[in-house]
């Protein structure tokens, strides 16, 4: 059985491959802990970049911040 994405009614446009020069998706990663980044993995295709903001990288261990790493 085909898996069918959540509010598929919602049309998405047509997406170019990576490494896309236009239409870049930006996430903000505001401190998610290693699960919830490889949750987020879930929509990689479709993010381009992510940011660690507001400085929260410098209050995390470095091996916590690796792990995130290892998730994308």
């Amino acid at each position: 059985m085909k898996e069918r994405k959540a509010f598929d009614f919602i049309e998405i446009g047509a997406r170019t491959n990576k490494p896309r020069t236009k239409g870049l998706t930006m996430y903000l990663d505001k401190g998610l802990g290693p699960n919830q980044s490889k949750d987020l993995m879930q929509a990689a295709s479709y993010i381009d970049i992510i940011k660690l903001g507001w400085a929260t990288p410098r209050l995390l261990l470095e091996q916590d911040i690796l792990a995130k790493d290892s998730t994308i």
